[in-house]
């Protein structure tokens, strides 16, 4: 965990932004990255199937915060992009398998707003 040093007027960020969680201990700001996650020895299918739906929505979310200039912004946004990356996953995942495919299906549907199915 690293600690930041903001310049004056500007509040601490609070939240994760992409893969780094930004926090305020004893009203001081850090940061820190978010742990990679590990597929344990000899995994189930469905432990696979967990960790790359998990792998593609974090990579999804991290791609979708950081097009946004406002730092604080996304963050506070994380929720709703994580709920609609979700059901997009649910929706691209049935036809397409390959991970690289898959995240480009989320990412063109989430940011074609005038397409919404």
């Amino acid at each position: 965990m690293a600690r930041i040093v903001m310049n004056r007027g500007y509040d601490p960020l609070s939240g994760t932004y992409g893969y780094l969680t930004f926090r305020v201990i004893n009203g001081k700001p850090f940061v820190r990255k978010k742990p990679e996650m590990v597929l344990p020895k000899n995994p189930t299918t469905e432990q696979k199937d967990k960790y790359k739906r998990q792998k593609v929505i974090n990579e999804c979310i991290a791609r979708i915060q950081t097009r946004n200039p406002n730092v604080q912004e996304s963050i506070n946004q994380r929720l709703n992009i994580y709920k609609r990356v979700v059901r997009l996953y649910n929706r691209n995942s049935k036809t397409l398998k390959a991970r690289s495919k898959l995240i480009k299906a989320i990412l063109m549907d989430y940011f074609d707003t005038g397409n919404r199915r």
